[in-house]
């Protein structure tokens, strides 16, 4: 019989607001990569881009090719789901005011002025419309779905990764400036970025990531649970012989991923197939 191989593990993301706080639970983290599907729309492309993975709860800066940041969010809510697609990081807000949208969710709540109660946290990133990226108060609640469609972030994450686009940016606003904003919490500051900064946003459930897959619960019920067949084709493009997978193995990731996230360094996950009987190299349907 062989031993269990896969990994899991749990973590916490952050609700939107205070009415939110009792929704944070107890969720899972993983680690992955997606490529991003556009370049940038105005001129040359910055440095530096981003790729968030929403089962994943993840978000990756890559510059040249290379990942060299990795930060845990918050995804909207099934209710609110987080869209997918291309956005652009655009402008900056160091302690922001939040202002309550015209939603039935939002309906009772005031305008909050900058402080530890923000819903926006430290700083927040524009990317379109009514989303964004934005540090919170409730980081416990990191690693699950709870906010009604934005991004959230642990606020020295936010922070970070705030400092880091303005750097790879040439953003008009030094070091020192962010230095007192991230002192002087109640006073906002805004920020262009000259060039914005790509932001591809996926719903993989499956995944290669640092030679290991990794499997993620379907958190939006969208059908697209992880499969032998998904799993296989991931493998493929990630230049894995399809032929050498051991199936057993396989399989007890894929239902270990169905409630939680699993992931399986690729090594293990190859050679004979002895639990189930099949012969090496044999993958079935």
């Amino acid at each position: 019989m062989q031993a269990t191989r896969w990994r899991s593990a749990a973590t916490s993301l952050c609700a939107p607001a205070h009415a939110l706080l009792a929704l944070a639970l107890l969720g899972a983290a993983a680690w992955s990569f997606a490529q991003p599907a556009a370049a940038a729309a105005h001129g040359a492309p910055p440095a530096v881009h981003l790729v968030l993975n929403i089962p994943a709860y993840r978000l990756d800066v890559v510059r040249d090719g290379a990942i060299v940041a990795t930060y845990g969010v918050a995804v909207g809510m099934r209710k609110y789901p987080t869209p997918t697609g291309d956005f652009h990081v655009t402008r900056i807000i160091w302690n922001p005011w939040w202002y309550p949208p015209d939603r039935e969710w939002a309906a009772g709540e005031r305008v909050t002025p900058p402080g530890p109660g923000n819903p926006m946290g430290r700083v927040k990133l524009l990317m379109r419309g009514p989303y964004y990226l934005h540090g919170s108060p409730f980081e416990s609640s990191i690693g699950t779905a709870a906010s009604h469609g934005c991004l959230r972030m642990r606020n020295r994450d936010a922070i970070a990764l705030a400092r880091l686009l303005q750097q790879s940016t040439a953003a008009p606003i030094t070091e020192a400036d962010v230095d007192v904003l991230t002192t002087r919490s109640r006073r906002t500051r805004e920020v262009t970025l000259p060039q914005p900064v790509p932001l591809h946003i996926a719903y993989q459930v499956v995944e290669v990531r640092r030679d290991s897959l990794l499997v993620h619960r379907d958190v939006y019920r969208r059908g697209t649970s992880a499969t032998r067949r998904r799993a296989v084709d991931v493998l493929a493009r990630a230049g894995v012989d399809a032929g050498r997978v051991n199936g057993a193995i396989l399989d007890s990731l894929l239902r270990a991923g169905r409630a939680l996230h699993a992931s399986i360094a690729l090594d293990e996950l190859l050679g004979a197939d002895t639990a189930s009987g099949d012969p090496p190299g044999s993958v079935p349907e």
